[in-house]
């Protein structure tokens, strides 16, 4: 028996089309979950809007430990958790062995680095994979959607620069970190700057500079060897792009 925990949001939506689920949860139908035994439980059913969760802190946390409550009376031969690169305060040059304090930072990246300890210590066999910025089938948010559907591009820095996986390799990824018994995975992929897909998805240079810091990720994976790849990267920038101009591809011609 296996179970998907999250199956409407972005990710579950993706896996539950990548893999074959008995039983399927989300906020609606969580409590259903109580006292249930299962052979592989996925879980990616902690809510991934990061500026309500840094303006809402004690809701956010509220409504992580209710999950929380619930998962407490389950138990499961093996956990595949989806959690974040947010977790790290200052998500550069850092990988899976990297210290992390449980006091400093937003509220959205300590919370989930907090569920993370608990889905560690509640079950016994975890493997946890934490996500950069995602595209894939569902995208309804970040600067690739907003590029995509002129959503309030002016407020986008094209000084910034985001690392994106694509979600149509969730699955040989998740099968590929399982088989090699890593437990804590960073899917670091080479990152790209805004101004590059700024110029894939409009077909012309776009600059535009805001009043605030622009943001940058950089994440890195210490097991760049087991793909193939080198300094720090699961996936380099042409992997990425060769996934981004199909994906920017299909879409342009949905909208």
């Amino acid at each position: 028996m296996n179970a998907l925990i999250g199956y409407t949001g972005f990710v579950g939506g993706n896996l539950l089309k990548q893999y074959k689920f008995d039983d399927l949860y989300n906020s609606k139908n969580i409590s259903n979950i109580r006292n249930k035994h299962y052979n592989k439980l996925f879980i990616c059913g902690v809510p991934a809007v990061k500026w309500w969760a840094n303006q809402h802190p004690i809701e956010d946390w509220e409504n992580i430990s209710s999950l929380i409550g619930i998962l407490k009376t389950v138990t499961a031969e093996e956990v595949v958790l989806i959690s974040t690169v947010d977790v790290y305060p200052n998500p550069i040059d850092l990988d899976e062995d990297s210290e992390l304090s449980r006091e400093i930072g937003q509220p959205y990246g300590l919370h989930r680095l907090k569920f993370e300890d608990f889905i560690n210590h509640n079950f016994t066999n975890v493997y946890t994979l934490r996500l950069p910025g995602l595209f894939g089938q569902g995208l309804k948010k970040n600067i690739i959607y907003d590029f995509l559907n002129n959503n309030q591009i002016e407020k986008i820095d094209t000084r910034s620069s985001f690392q994106f996986y694509c979600l149509d390799l969730l699955k040989a990824d998740i099968e590929k970190m399982v088989e090699n018994n890593i437990r804590l995975l960073n899917m670091s992929v080479e990152p790209i700057p805004t101004a590059d897909i700024a110029k894939m998805v409009l077909g012309y240079s776009y600059e535009n500079i805001t009043n605030s810091l622009p943001p940058r990720y950089d994440i890195k994976s210490k097991y760049f060897s087991l793909f193939g790849k080198k300094d720090g990267y699961l996936y380099n920038k042409q992997d990425c792009l060769i996934e981004l101009e199909k994906f920017i591809k299909e879409n342009r011609n949905e909208n």
